[in-house]
Protein backbone atom coordinates (compact mmCIF):
# COMPACT_ATOMS: atom_id res chain seq x y z
CA UNK A 1 0.00 0.00 0.00
CA UNK A 2 2.88 2.14 1.16
CA UNK A 3 4.63 1.62 -2.42
CA UNK A 4 1.06 2.61 -4.19
CA UNK A 5 1.03 6.11 -2.27
CA UNK A 6 4.56 6.73 -2.59
CA UNK A 7 4.18 6.14 -6.51
CA UNK A 8 0.93 8.44 -6.92
CA UNK A 9 2.85 10.98 -4.97
CA UNK A 10 5.89 10.73 -7.56
CA UNK A 11 3.30 10.58 -10.61
CA UNK A 12 1.65 14.16 -9.06
CA UNK A 13 4.76 16.22 -8.44
CA UNK A 14 5.93 14.83 -12.07
CA UNK A 15 3.09 15.78 -13.67
CA UNK A 16 3.07 18.96 -12.16
CA UNK A 17 6.37 20.02 -13.06
CA UNK A 18 5.69 18.81 -16.61
CA UNK A 19 2.84 21.30 -16.74
CA UNK A 20 5.12 24.25 -15.94
CA UNK A 21 7.30 23.14 -18.54
CA UNK A 22 4.62 23.00 -21.06
CA UNK A 23 2.79 26.44 -19.61
CA UNK A 24 6.16 27.96 -19.98
CA UNK A 25 6.90 26.87 -23.64
CA UNK A 26 3.73 28.04 -25.13
CA UNK A 27 3.89 31.63 -23.20
CA UNK A 28 7.24 31.69 -24.87
CA UNK A 29 5.80 30.66 -28.31
CA UNK A 30 3.09 33.15 -27.80
CA UNK A 31 5.48 36.30 -27.32
CA UNK A 32 7.35 35.28 -30.11
CA UNK A 33 4.13 35.21 -32.38
CA UNK A 34 3.14 38.40 -31.37
CA UNK A 35 6.81 39.50 -31.63
CA UNK A 36 6.11 39.02 -35.45
CA UNK A 37 2.86 40.16 -35.94
CA UNK A 38 4.06 43.44 -34.05
CA UNK A 39 6.56 43.66 -37.17
CA UNK A 40 4.27 43.63 -39.99
CA UNK A 41 3.24 46.61 -41.27
CA UNK A 42 -0.03 47.83 -42.88
CA UNK A 43 0.00 49.01 -46.34
CA UNK A 44 -3.37 50.68 -45.86
CA UNK A 45 -4.17 50.00 -49.18
CA UNK A 46 -8.18 51.07 -50.04
CA UNK A 47 -8.16 49.28 -53.78
CA UNK A 48 -7.51 45.73 -54.07
CA UNK A 49 -4.06 45.50 -56.70
CA UNK A 50 -5.57 42.19 -58.03
CA UNK A 51 -9.54 43.20 -59.14
CA UNK A 52 -9.75 47.04 -58.64
CA UNK A 53 -12.57 46.50 -55.64
CA UNK A 54 -12.61 48.11 -52.35
CA UNK A 55 -10.71 46.59 -50.05
CA UNK A 56 -13.07 44.51 -47.82
CA UNK A 57 -10.93 44.31 -44.22
CA UNK A 58 -11.54 40.47 -43.92
CA UNK A 59 -8.82 39.06 -46.52
CA UNK A 60 -5.15 39.96 -46.35
CA UNK A 61 -1.67 39.01 -47.59
CA UNK A 62 1.59 39.50 -45.91
CA UNK A 63 4.59 40.04 -48.28
CA UNK A 64 7.78 41.33 -46.99
CA UNK A 65 6.41 42.56 -44.05
CA UNK A 66 3.61 44.33 -45.40
CA UNK A 67 0.04 43.73 -44.85
CA UNK A 68 -1.78 44.13 -48.00
CA UNK A 69 -5.78 44.27 -47.87
CA UNK A 70 -7.82 42.36 -50.66
CA UNK A 71 -11.74 42.83 -51.82
CA UNK A 72 -12.12 39.28 -51.98
CA UNK A 73 -10.61 35.54 -50.72
CA UNK A 74 -9.49 34.52 -54.01
CA UNK A 75 -7.10 37.68 -54.33
CA UNK A 76 -4.63 36.66 -52.21
CA UNK A 77 -3.66 33.70 -53.83
CA UNK A 78 -3.38 35.61 -57.07
CA UNK A 79 -1.16 38.13 -56.22
CA UNK A 80 1.14 35.16 -54.13
CA UNK A 81 1.78 34.20 -57.73
CA UNK A 82 3.03 37.83 -59.21
CA UNK A 83 3.59 39.47 -55.35
CA UNK A 84 6.32 41.87 -57.09
CA UNK A 85 3.44 43.49 -59.46
CA UNK A 86 0.61 43.64 -56.87
CA UNK A 87 2.74 44.88 -54.29
CA UNK A 88 4.08 47.63 -56.50
CA UNK A 89 -0.02 48.92 -57.25
CA UNK A 90 -1.02 48.59 -53.72
CA UNK A 91 2.09 50.91 -52.48
CA UNK A 92 1.31 52.98 -55.42
CA UNK A 93 -2.47 53.30 -54.28
CA UNK A 94 -2.06 53.15 -50.38
CA UNK A 95 0.73 56.38 -51.15
CA UNK A 96 -1.72 58.16 -53.01
CA UNK A 97 0.03 57.98 -56.68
Amino acid sequence: MRNIVRLFAIAVVAGALISGAMYAASDAAASSTDEKRAAVIDVGNKICPVMGGEVSGKDFYVYKGKRYGFCCPMCPPIFAKDPEKYSVIADKEAAGK
